[in-house]
């Protein structure tokens, strides 16, 4: 209605208008405006790209002739691009990754992940293996944060899956080499799956080397699960832990309905020097309006059997920092705290909670 009103008047300024806003052209090619909410919008990633008039990010900009800090996102990926596609070698991309991202604040890590899977098409094939594992190498660089309300994939999500589609345009050769780069990397179990499971996702791609390497992958991750314990290999010390990395490992026994094996694995880990780092993954986050941090019967479960083999632990080693004395606070919350309205256990916080543990 309001487009059928706007060009009863303006009907020289429908093509002009078709040819900068999308819902325009859509309307004069007689085709749906809502967009099927199931799959992405096609012009989406090429409106990012080149930062288009049409996206409320960069629509003031064409009239004040101004920057923003979205725009500064798309210079400095675009950047990044030229820089990659200059060189060539492991060692000339390693850099320049580490570099960009190092200069980059955490709280535009999202953005800046979004703009470089758009400009995936970009990069060069020399350098395309090169980049996943420069990606993979700096992954716990990049910020692990959720979108609030959970919307979208935060960045450490997205570059897991910019990563697989890095994967899917590398030779075998280049893949082998993917393969005997992360063995033995026990602190990526995590990482290793989320890229596994972004491998199987054939919603947009069916292809049969997406899905040899997605089976390839997850035979590799298996056989490092299995490594890790049958040689006792402790996922919490110092060497390989990462918040909730050792769910990498559960995943994999669950899809083995050998769930029970990992339980005991955690059991025959746990100790009074890594309890915190257990309880803290087995918590849940709700994101709404804040952030309420919980232990999960579920995981609790799953882990350990029960609250039992955690008492004595923490008993005898009280927190002895910060980050220890928020972990305690949900246990103890667990243990004795009375539940809100909606029956929840936890501890709130206005921002996202990130423990150094």
């Amino acid at each position: 209605e309001y487009f059928a009103a706007l060009f009863s008047s303006r009907e020289e300024a429908k093509a002009l208008l078709a040819d900068i806003f999308p819902y325009v052209k859509k309307y004069t090619e007689d085709k749906p405006l809502v967009q099927d909410s199931y799959f992405p919008d096609p012009d989406a990633a090429e409106i990012a790209k080149y930062s288009r008039v049409c996206d409320a990010r960069y629509f003031d900009l064409y009239f004040s002739y101004t920057a923003n800090n979205s725009l500064r996102i798309r210079k400095s990926v675009e950047t990044f691009i030229s820089k990659i596609n200059a060189g060539k070698g492991m060692e000339h991309v390693m850099g320049i990754m580490q570099d960009t991202i190092n200069s980059v604040d955490r709280e535009d890590h999202k953005e800046w992940m979004e703009r470089l899977q758009n400009h995936l098409p970009d990069i060069e094939q020399k350098n395309v293996y090169n980049m996943a594992a420069s990606l993979y190498s700096i992954i716990y660089d990049i910020s692990p944060e959720k979108s609030m309300w959970g919307y979208g994939l935060g960045p450490q999500a997205r570059a897991e899956y910019i990563i697989s589609e890095l994967l899917i345009k590398c030779s075998d050769e280049e893949f082998g080499g993917f393969l005997s780069l992360t063995f033995g990397g026990y602190g990526k179990l995590g990482v290793i799956l989320s890229i596994c499971n972004w491998l199987k996702s054939d919603k947009y791609d069916s292809s049969e080397i997406r899905k040899q390497r997605a089976e390839k992958l997850k035979a590799h991750h298996t056989a490092m699960c299995e490594r890790v314990v049958n040689e006792k290999i402790n996922l919490y010390s110092d060497a390989y832990y990462h918040v909730a990395n050792a769910w990498g490992m559960y995943h994999c026994y669950k899809a083995n309905d050998a769930v029970e094996s990992f339980t005991d694995y955690i059991k025959s880990i746990l100790s009074a020097e890594n309890v915190y780092r257990v309880l803290w993954d087995v918590k849940t986050c709700a994101i709404g309006d804040n952030y309420q941090y919980s232990i999960s019967d579920e995981n609790l479960t799953v882990y350990l059997g029960d609250i039992q083999a955690v008492k004595k632990l923490v008993e005898e080693n009280p927190p002895r920092s910060k980050d220890e004395e928020f972990v305690y606070q949900m246990y103890n919350v667990y243990c004795n705290g009375e539940p809100d309205v909606w029956g929840h256990k936890g501890v709130v916080s206005q921002t996202a909670v990130n423990l150094n543990l």
